[in-house]
C-alpha cells in the first residue's frame, strides 16, 4: 500500500509540472510594452530619435494646426505612442532635413581635396 501511494504521489506531480510547463508555443506571441510620452520627453532620449528618424515621415501628420498627433515607434522592444502638437511635429522634421544636410555638407568636404586637412 505504501508502494501504491508513492507512486500515486509521483504521477501527481509529474503530471502538474507537465501542466505547468511551458512549451514556448506563446514566446513569440507575447506583445510588446507599449508607453505614451510626449514628443518632448521623447527628443531627450537619443536613440529613440533615432528610432523616430527612421520609422516616421512627415506624411503621417494629418490634420489642422493645433491638432495634437499620436505616432507609434517601435524602439528595444517597446512600443513608444509619442504625443505632440502638430507644430511640434513639424519642427522636429525640419530639424532631420537640417541634419540631412550637413551630413551631405560633410560627406562633399570629405571627397573633395580641400577638404582634407
Amino acid at each position: 500500500m505504501k508502494n501504491l501511494k508513492l507512486v500515486m504521489i509521483a504521477a501527481l506531480i509529474t503530471f502538474t509540472s507537465v501542466g505547468f510547463a511551458q512549451t514556448g508555443e506563446y514566446i513569440g506571441k507575447l506583445k510588446p510594452e507599449t508607453i505614451k510620452i510626449s514628443l518632448d520627453e521623447a527628443l531627450a532620449m537619443p536613440g529613440l530619435v533615432e528610432a523616430m528618424y527612421e520609422q516616421l515621415d512627415e506624411s503621417m501628420l494629418d490634420g489642422e494646426p493645433g491638432e495634437v498627433v499620436v505616432l507609434k515607434v517601435e524602439y528595444k522592444d517597446v512600443v513608444f505612442l509619442i504625443i505632440g502638437k502638430r507644430e511640434a511635429w513639424l519642427s522636429f522634421f525640419e530639424k532631420e532635413k537640417v541634419i540631412i544636410e550637413e551630413e551631405k555638407d560633410k560627406d562633399a568636404d570629405l571627397k573633395s581635396p580641400n577638404g582634407l586637412v
